[in-house]
């Protein structure tokens, strides 16, 4: 019998990643880890190997899973097929906001397409409906989670990630899928990534297939953003003490010194780094202005020093302009900035350096835009 890394060992041999089918028929392997039957391995799309750069090639529906009017796959009862179908997935916001200090961004709070913000190291939870009961003897399921923006997805950089639908978490595999319940035509998975997962927005597609029969592939159009997280003490911002985590991370409002050497007072900061457009904006500063490889947005390190240097806006076009003239012209003095928000909401919609701003303006605009970071 193959142990679990056996069988991961075995599916890398199985598949090559320009191409999602099959290059054998399913493979009756049975491990303590995996749910009963492994017909799960057609389901992986590649080949781990980190020097391909070839882009997926998306699975085929089934004929009976085309979708109708309302957006769920319309099956035919005369010709239907026994194919596991996902009909929708509920991101479970309001508990997975709760465990992962995120409920109060306004990405998670919209009316319409809520999308989901989790930070990296930790399970989040989903809820999915299918089209007929799971069946662990007969179904395979794999999720396929890539970089939202990168063009090319690779294994090898960390944009590209495929698991499969476990019993139980393995310790050997740095993402998880973990099925915890299954009632009627629900199942409830709990997805674990890795505590040095890219910090970014991803896409998820759900790929299903059964023994002897066809295969379908189901793309989520909720966003799932990563950010670090100073709770997982597996992760390099992790921070021990619970009044640190309050203060620099879930604190909203603050004081900045600003003045002379001679001459210095408090000014009240509205950092408002939950509200709408700023988490895109911080990822636009860090991916387009700071021009931060993919790969390399997983480290904490150099996306704050791209931060640094694409808030201000010499050499790249950051996001505020510095002006220590009397001459305020054209733009806000920044005497008259009260907080990060309006700035950065300015700079995302028109993507150019918003007029003026000083020392303590750049820093207030830094520590908001941090959220990508630690916040």
């Amino acid at each position: 019998m193959l142990t679990y890394p056996h069988f991961v060992k075995t599916c890398s041999l199985l598949f090559n990643i320009s191409s999602r089918e099959s290059t054998t028929d399913v493979c009756c392997i049975q491990t303590e880890h995996m749910v009963s039957w492994c017909n799960c391995v057609p389901c992986f799309r590649a080949k781990f190997t980190p020097n391909h750069d070839t882009p997926l090639q998306p699975l085929p529906k089934p004929k009976e899973a085309e979708e109708t009017e309302d957006g769920l796959p319309f099956i035919d009862a005369k010709d239907e097929s026994d194919v596991l179908i996902i009909r929708k997935i509920d991101p479970c916001n309001i508990i997975n906001g709760i465990s992962h200090h995120t409920s109060k961004f306004e990405l998670m709070n919209r009316q319409f397409e809520p999308q989901l913000v989790v930070r990296r190291g930790q399970s989040f939870r989903l809820d999915i409906t299918l089209n007929r009961p799971y069946n662990e003897e007969k179904d395979g399921v794999s999720f396929i989670f890539t970089v939202d923006d990168d063009e090319k997805p690779n294994y090898g950089h960390g944009t590209l990630v495929a698991v499969p639908l476990l019993k139980r978490a393995d310790r050997h595999l740095s993402w998880n899928v973990v099925l915890e319940n299954a009632v009627e035509n629900t199942i409830t998975v709990q997805v674990t990534t890795a505590s040095d997962a890219v910090v970014a927005k991803w896409h998820m597609e759900v790929d299903t297939k059964i023994i002897n029969d066809g295969a379908y592939s189901y793309s989520w159009d909720t966003g799932i953003y990563i950010l670090f997280n100073p709770w997982c003490k597996h992760d390099q911002v992790y921070m021990k003490a619970e009044e640190w985590r309050d203060e620099t991370v879930l604190n909203d409002v603050g004081i900045i010194w600003r003045g002379t050497a001679n001459r210095m007072r408090p000014v009240i900061w509205k950092y408002d780094q939950f509200e709408k457009d700023i988490l895109e904006c911080s990822l636009y500063l860090i991916r387009v202005v700071g021009r931060v490889k993919n790969a390399y947005r997983a480290d904490p390190v150099r996306t704050t020093r791209a931060l640094a240097a694409a808030v201000n806006s010499a050499d790249d076009l950051g996001a505020v302009m510095g002006n220590w003239s009397e001459d305020h012209s054209g733009g806000t003095p920044p005497t008259k900035w009260l907080g990060s928000k309006e700035i950065l909401q300015k700079y995302y919609k028109k993507k150019k350096p918003v007029k003026y701003g000083q020392c303590w303006i750049f820093s207030g605009v830094l520590a908001t835009s941090t959220v990508f970071v630690s916040k």
